[in-house]
């Protein structure tokens, strides 16, 4: 079950998704599935276990915890020499990832006869790197490495931290 993101989310704005009463199941799977996934990465699962708790509580859908505040919300840090940090907050990070992972499968579907394309006969689709669908991939791996940044910069304040490292992707 998603917590951050609803398929609300994606009814306007760069990260439009076009959807119907037949494809809301699908991207609210991909949805709960990008989200605990992406998640468990950025923090590790100790202490995506406690992100999530305190999010459920006290109040659902609130943190208490500053340390929790501090990367869930957006931020701008100076980070080495010549080098800002910026986070646009977990929210836009997951819409981002989400985004690519239920975008870049669309055209395919799985059927009796096997994996199909679909195919139109008054429009053609366009390659991934037409429509930025890396460049929306790569916001988010951005948002996620400032977080990991800030996340190691005050390691006292998040002793559980167990995550890894996300990269760029070229569509070359």
């Amino acid at each position: 079950m998603s917590r951050f993101v609803q398929i609300t989310d994606f009814e306007a704005g760069k990260l439009q998704i076009s959807t119907t009463c037949y494809t809301d199941g699908t991207l609210q799977l991909c949805i709960d599935q990008t989200e605990e996934k992406t998640l468990q990465d950025l923090l590790g699962c100790e202490l995506y276990a406690l992100f999530i708790a305190d999010w459920d509580a006290p109040i659902a859908g609130e943190f208490s915890e500053q340390r929790f505040i501090d990367i869930y919300n957006p931020f701008c840090e100076d980070g080495n020499i010549c080098n800002i940090k910026r986070s646009e907050g977990v929210k836009s990070m997951l819409m981002n990832y989400i985004f690519f992972e239920y975008m870049r499968v669309q055209a395919f579907n799985n059927r009796t006869t096997g994996m199909n394309k679909t195919k139109s006969e008054n429009s053609e689709r366009a390659d991934f790197n037409e429509y930025g669908l890396d460049a929306m991939y790569n916001t988010g791996v951005l948002t996620f490495e400032a977080i990991r940044w800030y996340i190691c910069e005050n390691s006292s304040t998040y002793p559980e931290y167990e995550g890894i490292k996300n990269n760029l992707t070229s569509w070359l």
